[in-house]
């Protein structure tokens, strides 16, 4: 698809691959071809949706628990109790909740956990 777009870049924006996926799958087709292509698509892993739902919402509650904590702390913690997860995914988190930045000092859920 990449070379029939013209881009990697559009072709990641369209498929939702990373540019990294992308490029290895243009070259195992230029080595191997269609049979190779099939091949390194079934060894591609992806994280389950509820695996990332269920480690969403560990990450919220942590942070509404401990509301002084930073990404790397609530990454720390959540990977000791069996949720493997990066201060990198814990901040995304962090900021699509409203948990962290400019909007955290506004977000009511989080000043009232702070309070109590």
């Amino acid at each position: 698809m990449a070379r029939k777009v013209g881009s990697v870049a559009e072709t990641c924006r369209r498929t939702g691959l990373s540019r990294r996926e992308v490029e290895d799958a243009v070259w195992e087709l230029d080595g191997g071809g269609p049979t190779a292509l099939r091949a390194h698509a079934e060894r591609v892993v992806r994280r389950r949706p509820d695996y990332i739902a269920t480690l969403e919402d560990k990450v919220a509650e942590v942070s509404r628990r401990n509301p002084t904590w930073g990404r790397k702390k609530i990454a720390s913690c959540l990977t000791k109790v069996g949720y493997p997860a990066s201060p990198s995914r814990v901040r995304r988190v962090l900021l699509r909740c409203g948990l962290m930045g400019d909007d955290a000092a506004l977000n009511p859920a989080v000043m009232a956990s702070a309070a109590a």
